[in-house]
């Protein structure tokens, strides 16, 4: 897993260039536990768009998780998750966009 790991961790700092060095760390040991990351990242041709794709959810996640109040309002009375991320959803996004760079 530890090759693994250092390939993911190279592809999430190419796609997220200003992401602190500990939530890279985080993405990358997210991303290593998903089922079928080992079969995809050992692919001839690696589906870009897909291993891109999943480094922004999994980074989403992260932010969402570590960075906004989002578990502490789905512990509010009667909020749904729907709701809690749609309150933290430009947080995240304008996060997302720093580490990217955009």
């Amino acid at each position: 897993m530890h090759g693994m790991k250092t390939r993911l961790k190279h592809m999430v700092r190419m796609q997220l260039p200003n992401c602190p060095s500990y939530f890279v760390e985080e993405v990358a040991l997210r991303m290593a536990t998903l089922p079928d990351m080992r079969q995809l990242l050992n692919m001839k041709k690696q589906p870009k768009k897909m291993l891109f794709r999943t480094i922004e959810k999994t980074s989403l996640d992260v932010i969402r998780h570590q960075l906004t109040d989002y578990d502490d309002l789905l512990d509010v009375k009667g909020m749904t998750r729907d709701e809690a991320r749609l309150i933290v959803e430009d947080e995240v996004l304008e996060q997302f966009h720093q580490w990217a760079g955009s």
